[in-house]
């Protein structure tokens, strides 16, 4: 009999291999009949997975792992999370030391824009989930009401990309908060948002 634990590592697994599989099916190029005998194989596998109970195994949020396991805070994330296989993932983790939340990723071909560069809506999209987790960290999780992103340089597919973000400052229930994005130490994007705590969060744990 399985534990949870061993269940989990299995469905991380399988958000990984599927994670191979996104980025096979944008590079293939074969013949008209293997690619539709791959339609068959995936369809049928589809189909196989539509047969098995549904329901998250893990709540969609835990606050409590924001500072100590930072990725399954949010474990079906479509930035961070293990479970999700759209997610790059980014690996999150929030040093005490210096009081900032730290995201290590490097992104293939599923999320390029400009050839052999990330697509500018992606590293929008990472930033959006890193600073909210930082608001997350201190304990007040909120929600974005403005981003802003300055992309000061092209961002390379299949580079390991280090995204920082922190507190910048409160007032009452609004968190500015900023990061940026080196790679080998020089800046490639900045960004600054605002979040607002909302008075009553509830967030669905299914």
């Amino acid at each position: 009999m399985t534990t949870d634990t061993d269940k989990l590592a299995a469905l991380e697994e399988l958000a990984t291999v599927t994670r191979e599989l996104i980025n096979n099916v944008v590079q293939v190029n074969a013949d008209t009949e293997d690619i539709l005998k791959l339609v068959n194989d995936v369809t049928s596998l589809n189909q196989k997975l539509a047969t098995l109970p549904r329901g998250r195994a893990l709540p969609h949020y835990d606050l409590s792992l924001a500072k100590t396991n930072t990725n399954h805070t949010l474990p079906y994330s479509p930035v961070c999370g293990p479970y999700n296989p759209v997610a790059p993932p980014v690996d999150m983790h929030y040093d005490a030391e210096l009081d900032q939340l730290i995201g290590k990723v490097s992104c293939g071909l599923p999320y390029e824009g400009p050839p052999n560069m990330v697509h500018g809506a992606i590293i929008a999209g990472i930033y959006d989930q890193l600073l909210a987790l930082v608001s997350s960290c201190t304990g007040k999780p909120s929600f974005t009401a403005y981003l802003h992103t300055d992309f000061r340089k092209p961002t390379p597919l299949y580079k390991e990309l280090t995204f920082r973000a922190w507190l910048d400052k409160i007032d009452g229930r609004k968190m500015t908060i900023k990061g940026l994005c080196t790679l080998d130490g020089e800046i490639l994007t900045e960004t600054e948002g605002l979040f607002i705590q909302l008075q009553a969060i509830q967030l669905q744990q299914d």
